[in-house]
């Protein structure tokens, strides 16, 4: 969650479902269609139950698995 980042129009899109307080930072849940997601965020960023967001991450911080097998492809 910590090299997501939330944004207007991302690689991904959702909806803010729900925001967990854990001191200097908040956790994000975004309900997409490929599931829930979390992305850590800085507890002076404002967002808001139920609105649309968008998720980025820079590529070179992705990892990929097939998920048939489990194995990393790159």
């Amino acid at each position: 969650s910590e090299h997501l980042k939330l944004c207007d129009n991302g690689f991904l899109g959702g909806k803010i479902i729900a925001n967990e307080y854990l001191g200097s930072s908040n956790l994000v849940h975004i309900q997409t269609e490929f599931g829930r997601w979390k992305v850590r965020i800085r507890y002076s960023e404002s967002i808001r139950i139920g609105s649309l967001t968008g998720i980025n991450w820079n590529l070179k911080n992705a990892h990929f698995f097939d998920s048939r097998n489990g194995e990393r492809l790159i």
